[in-house]
């Protein structure tokens, strides 16, 4: 009994942590993370490309397959720059403070999809916008603009007037809040090609139309491309192995947890076998008998839940800890998985009890 109540201890801390482990991935992917990662492709430039950049962008709208083209200062699951020198109206002089500072030009809320909650994008239409800024919400917060359109700020030296307010964007550690960021409008400062593939367009059909593109303004390195939805869902692999780690030590617990169990009964039952048969004669129901071989394994599995629920939420809610953007502990979890461990228990403990219920007492009985 002790082992049973150990084996099915260990196997319901695991489940319930296997489940709380893909609840945390869960809900990191289902955050808005204020653009649109699909049909997006990365490429990284090279000089090459940065010089071709405008008769390539042509030819690619030209294809038919794609909605958009624009040049970044990182993909969208990256952020290289962090700078320090921005400052505005009624900044602490001595508050470092740092923002992050994506580079790029026309058509990049096309691109990425960017969500505007004030303002606009930059337009070619206005030829101020080359010394224009778009702020995050985190930013926007951080300044503490009421009413930030039109309004300045600057970037060491040179004044940027503020024309849009975007919803954050996740484009570093989905577990983490979106630190302040700002989008420059800056053409010079290339390190990606972000292309946006229109919705209704056949996949391999675009890849196809746009390789000999690039292979045409870059001969001189292969044609190389990535998604962003796969980049970012990479930002959960230590998660997700975590979670398989956990859930395939979660099936070789329960796998021996009911070979137990299931011995265990076996043995009980035989042990009890002239007790059910004397019982049965004295006009016990077949439900009576199998209420009292099962009774003892549904305490078992219940003392199992009691050690095992504290065990458990004291090792995940510590793990949760190190995320900043996390999910939290429900209740649910233990009873879903505590009452799934009981109904396989009575499952698994019925085959016996009802055999033994059934048995003719005679033959159990004829040795007396």
């Amino acid at each position: 009994r002790m082992l049973v109540v150990s084996q099915f201890a260990i196997s319901i801390g695991l489940i319930v942590s296997t489940i709380i482990v893909f609840q945390q991935v869960d809900h990191a992917k289902n955050r808005a993370i204020g653009y649109n990662p699909d049909n997006l492709i990365s490429i990284t430039t090279s000089r090459d490309l940065y010089l071709n950049f405008a008769p390539l962008k042509e030819e690619l709208l030209n294809s038919g397959y794609f909605e958009a083209v624009a040049t970044a200062s990182s993909p969208m699951t990256a952020v290289y720059n962090v700078w320090g020198d921005f400052s505005w109206d009624g900044k602490d002089p001595n508050a470092q403070i740092a923002l992050e500072a994506l580079m790029t030009e026309w058509d990049f809320e096309k691109v990425a999809g960017l969500k505007f909650k004030l303002g606009r994008p930059f337009s070619i239409k206005y030829a101020s916008d080359s010394n224009a800024v778009i702020l995050n919400e985190s930013a926007l917060k951080v300044i503490g603009y009421d009413d930030p359109i039109g309004k300045t700020m600057k970037s060491g030296e040179r004044k940027i007037t503020i024309v849009g307010v975007i919803e954050d964007m996740v484009m570093r550690d989905p577990f983490k809040p979106v630190s302040p960021g700002v989008i420059l409008f800056n053409s010079q400062a290339v390190n990606s090609i972000l292309i946006r593939i229109k919705d209704d367009a056949d996949l391999k059909e675009a890849l196809a139309a746009m390789q000999p593109i690039f292979e045409k303004h870059n001969p001189a390195q292969p044609f190389e491309y990535s998604f962003t939805d796969d980049d970012f869902n990479k930002k959960f692999a230590l998660e997700n192995q975590v979670g398989k780690l956990s859930g395939i030590f979660a099936m070789l617990a329960i796998l021996i947890s009911f070979l137990g169990l299931f011995g265990l009964a076996s043995f009980i039952a035989e042990q009890r076998v002239k007790e059910i048969g004397i019982r049965k004669v004295l006009g016990a129901s077949i439900t009576n008998l199998w209420g009292l071989l099962s009774k003892d394994f549904i305490v078992l599995v219940l003392i199992s839940c009691f050690i095992a629920s504290p065990v458990a939420y004291y090792f995940m809610h510590n793990w949760l800890q190190k995320y900043e953007y996390r999910t939290e502990l429900s209740w649910w979890v233990f009873a879903v998985v505590g009452i799934g461990d009981l109904a396989t228990t009575l499952a698994t403990v019925s085959y016996h009890a009802l055999k033994a219920s059934l048995a003719n007492p005679v033959n159990s009985l004829r040795a007396e």
